[in-house]
């Protein structure tokens, strides 16, 4: 006693070449997508600096204790945060307010002053 398997159902996507070869059926009025224009991302660089280990060790410990009810989500991020807050008390004690004009990395001597 053999079993018969049932016989396979046939695609209305593969019917032969001409469903190949033969547009698609065209809608009466495509819906038109409003498009906005993608967000500008802001170009970054890399910073690398050598920072005494408790100092780091306490930086760490700041971030994840603060995390939760910051969201700040990464511990770049939360140094990202510090430096600007302390780039914009920088700029209204020492340059009337005004944003610092950006020095290019080779523009200023390498090492100690």
């Amino acid at each position: 006693m053999s079993v018969r398997r049932p016989e396979r159902r046939k695609s209305a996507l593969s019917s032969g070449v001409a469903s190949v070869i033969a547009p698609p059926p065209v809608a009466s009025e495509p819906a038109r997508v409003q498009i906005s224009a993608p967000k500008a991302v802001p170009e970054t660089a890399r910073l690398s600096i050598r920072v005494d280990a408790e100092l780091l060790g306490q930086v760490r410990a700041a971030w994840w204790s603060t995390a939760a009810s910051t969201g700040t989500r990464s511990m770049s991020a939360w140094i990202i945060e510090a430096l600007e807050e302390h780039l914009r008390r920088s700029e209204t004690e020492f340059n009337g307010g005004q944003p610092f004009t950006p020095l290019d990395a080779g523009e200023i001597p390498r090492g100690p002053r």
